[in-house]
């Protein structure tokens, strides 16, 4: 069904978003730390070390959420190409996928 692929599609690009905005945000908020270090004051120093000690926290986060969703979604399109073969495996795929 081509409902079920772009439903997969777009949720593998959602989360490749996720995973690419948090590179993205660890870079810039280094650099911006650098960048103020000695001319700005105490308060917005802290702000941007403390976004990018967040944002370097959640990279694992991040990642081990992609991978365990992108594991799931290949999963279900397998499933789906493979659903009249092998229909006795429907809830076991839904629960992997509705688990993820």
């Amino acid at each position: 069904d081509g409902n079920r692929s772009i439903a997969m599609a777009i949720l593998i690009v959602i989360d490749t978003g996720t995973v690419w905005l948090n590179f993205y945000a660890v870079r810039y908020c280094g650099r911006r730390f650098e960048e103020l270090y000695g001319k700005a004051d105490l308060s917005a120093r802290y702000q941007v070390k403390e976004a990018y000690t967040m944002a370097v926290a959640m990279k694992p986060v991040y990642i081990t959420n992609y991978v365990i969703k992108f594991l799931g979604n290949v999963s279900c399109v397998l499933f789906f190409m493979f659903e009249s073969e092998f229909p006795m495996l429907d809830g076991y795929v839904e629960f992997i996928y509705t688990s993820v």
